[in-house]
């Protein structure tokens, strides 16, 4: 399972424009904004060669349902195999809950109808890989940053 943002894609220019706009929220989800995105080239390739391996590759992002089509060719424009996707999984339009909240719950659900086992989960917010530890305690959970990849670690295996 991969993340969008962060992950998969570096929105850092995008970022910077949404923080200087009046209204963060509705300028960082402005499709018209995505092309200042950046592929995160190993991360695409990652995501690729696990689909070319016949494992599943599930996007789950925070992004909005209405940013579908765009997240797709965005995706697609860097090189992901979008049609090799098992899913790409989309908070609903107008869900404000926060990510650490949604994000697993919208695994879970998918977890749930498909039958699929999650692996492996790359993740660039701490919060939210928190979360998927709790929620999926046999995967392993991956911290990512700029393309680098470091486990995180669940407290109680420190303690035996």
């Amino acid at each position: 399972m991969y993340d969008i943002d962060g992950v998969l894609v570096d929105p850092q220019l995008r970022l910077r424009k949404a923080r200087e706009s009046g209204d963060f929220w509705k300028a960082f989800l402005d499709p018209s904004l995505l092309v200042l995105d950046k592929p995160v080239p190993s991360m695409i390739e990652r995501a690729n060669t696990d689909m070319r391996a016949g494992r599943p590759v599930i996007l789950v992002t925070g992004r909005p349902e209405r940013l579908r089509q765009a997240t797709l060719d965005e995706l697609e424009g860097f090189g992901l195999d979008v049609e090799g996707l098992a899913a790409l999984l989309m908070r609903r339009d107008g869900d404000k809950r926060p990510a650490w909240l949604v994000k697993p719950d919208l695994l879970r659900a998918y977890v749930e109808e498909s039958g699929i086992s999650v692996g492996e989960i790359y993740e660039d917010e701490l919060k939210v890989a928190e979360a998927y530890l709790k929620a999926f305690p046999s995967a392993k959970v991956y911290l990512v940053s700029r393309g680098a990849v470091k486990p995180l670690r669940r407290l109680d295996s420190f303690f035996g």
